[in-house]
């Protein structure tokens, strides 16, 4: 049984992070989304538990982003691509909050009309 409450999303998003205590950001890919978090592809380990800031990037242009505060969930190795990592939201602002919302109703409208091929062009 699917513990999620929120449906997720197959996206490919280039994201960055970082870690609360440094100020390194470490690239990475958003491999699936929902309301309530994220999978995460990074080269990096992270700590279960830690809290990471994170920036997704939903568009072309450098202010097309979400920015949130997570929280990783669990880690799994995966030899050749790095770290799987399941993380939670923690922190949204509300106006982030709403650009997550018009990318998961577009995730939604795209699924349901022509199925999900490629990743979202959202603004």
């Amino acid at each position: 049984m699917d513990r999620r409450q929120s449906p997720r999303f197959p996206v490919h998003l280039r994201a960055e992070c970082r870690r609360s205590n440094d100020a390194r950001r470490h690239a990475g890919r958003v491999l699936d989304i929902s309301e309530s978090g994220l999978l995460l592809q990074l080269s990096e380990r992270i700590e279960v538990g830690q809290n990471l800031s994170l920036k997704i990037f939903i568009g072309s242009d450098i202010s097309k982003s979400i920015e949130a505060g997570v929280q990783v969930v669990w880690r799994q190795f995966n030899k050749g691509s790095g770290y799987r990592i399941g993380a939670k939201f923690i922190h949204v602002p509300s106006e982030e909050m709403i650009k997550l919302e018009i990318l998961l109703k577009h995730l939604l409208n795209a699924k349901t009309h022509q199925g999900l091929n490629r990743s979202p062009r959202l603004l």
